[in-house]
């Protein structure tokens, strides 16, 4: 049996979410399947002109582990405090979820989320003095890659977004690229980094590196290129030459560190006392880098 767009739509939200949704609050409510404790994470999401707000609640079932299940999808224009506060109330009174047997919030590290006065985690907490924190290490990582790399003396995140925008606008020049790879027998990919997407610079600055002899070429032999890209391709000195290597390779082995950790900490069944091992670990490692004036071998060689 088959059908059409609006059928499959109405049969998902209106038989399939629902059941879902009462399957796992069934489990909830059984103190024979749950402990009946949760945790909920929620984070507002633009789509175009509306405002959305997806409802995650977190239990643990004896016979299959951690489980994370979607409560609610609302629209909703007010994201402050009191406005998330109101919906997450809402949502759990509707499903009669009690506020009491809430474990943690789970958010973004944005004030509205965790501020010290009016956030959605006091409010929570004026409900049910025992909910925990359990804001977002990953968000802590990408800040700290993005903050520490500000202070290199070489713009990394700007040397990949301005050459990736240069190809991305024109066909003419992603072909004139194309030869230079093929001088040198290698695929032409130039991965593209998203500055609010965790650690994606770590990934397109590993890919410059492989890619970095057909790309050296074609910004050497252009005229028509960004000038702080001419500036550092085009230098004559030896030593201002390698400079940019240098800093590519350093940031490329210490985000490896990062990229690791923030794989751990994206898994789907991560606990509280994982995570803090975790950012204990990297934070261990980089340290250790420090102490040992180790870099990488690529970063030591330039």
């Amino acid at each position: 049996m088959s059908c059409g767009r609006t059928k499959a739509e109405a049969i998902v939200k209106n038989v399939l979410a629902s059941r879902s949704v009462q399957d796992f609050i069934n489990v909830l409510k059984d103190p024979a399947k749950s402990s009946n404790f949760f945790s909920i994470a929620t984070d507002a999401s633009n789509h175009k002109n509306r405002k959305i707000f997806p409802l995650v609640v977190r239990y643990f079932d004896p016979i299959s582990g951690v489980k994370n299940r979607l409560l609610d999808f609302t629209e909703q224009a007010d994201e402050t405090a009191n406005g998330t506060h109101n919906l997450i109330k809402f949502s759990l009174d509707t499903h009669k979820l009690d506020i009491k047997n809430l474990t943690s919030y789970c958010a973004d590290n944005a004030n509205v989320n965790y501020g010290q006065h009016n956030s959605v985690f006091k409010l929570l907490q004026e409900d049910n003095k025992n909910v925990l924190k359990a804001n977002c290490s990953n968000h802590i990582l990408h800040n700290a890659t993005k903050h520490a790399s500000d202070g290199l003396d070489v713009d990394i995140e700007m040397i990949i977004l301005k050459i990736y925008g240069h190809f991305s606008v024109s066909a003419k020049r992603r072909e004139e690229l194309k030869s230079f790879f093929d001088l040198v027998d290698a695929e032409l990919e130039i991965v593209r980094h998203v500055p609010t997407r965790w650690l994606t610079l770590a990934s397109a600055v590993d890919r410059l590196i492989q890619n970095w002899l057909p790309i050296k070429s074609y910004f050497k032999r252009v005229n028509c290129c960004p000038k702080i890209l001419k500036k550092h391709f085009s230098d004559k000195d030896p030593e201002k030459k390698c400079v940019i290597e240098a800093y590519l390779n350093f940031f490329s082995n210490i985000g490896a560190v990062l990229v690791q950790s923030a794989k751990i900490l994206e898994t789907a069944n991560l606990t509280t006392m994982e995570c803090y091992s975790v950012m204990q670990c990297v934070g261990n490692k980089i340290q250790q880098r420090i102490e040992d004036r180790f870099f990488g071998t690529a970063t030591e060689k330039f």
